[in-house]
């Protein structure tokens, strides 16, 4: 379950990490081409940044929700463990049972 929760907050972190780099990016071009000037450039660079608040505001709201889920998984996961522990090792039992069949029929199979 702690597990679970690290996952979830190192691909939060690789997430908001990737996307940082990429605003970075944006807003270094968009720097770069200040000085450049017409029509076309001040509507690509306006779109640019509306494209990029959008993006930010989008991607607050999805981490959010990938949190709040995957915490939500968790708490059922350990209430469901607290509550019936002898049907959750039945089922990771079972689970085992099925793995271990798969792969030694596909060792066997080589």
């Amino acid at each position: 379950m702690a597990t679970a929760s690290k996952d979830i907050d190192k691909a939060r972190k690789r997430i908001s990490s990737d996307f940082s780099a990429l605003a970075t990016h944006a807003e270094d071009l968009l720097k770069a081409t200040a000085s450049a000037s017409g029509d076309g450039v001040d509507k690509a660079r306006a779109q640019l940044k509306d494209s990029l608040q959008t993006i930010r505001t989008q991607l607050e709201s999805v981490e959010s929700a990938a949190i709040d889920q995957g915490k939500a998984a968790i708490n059922a996961t350990s209430e469901m463990v607290r509550d019936k522990p002898w049907q959750t090792i039945a089922i990771a039992v079972a689970v085992g049972v099925v793995v271990g069949c798969l792969t030694s029929h596909s060792v066997s199979r080589r």
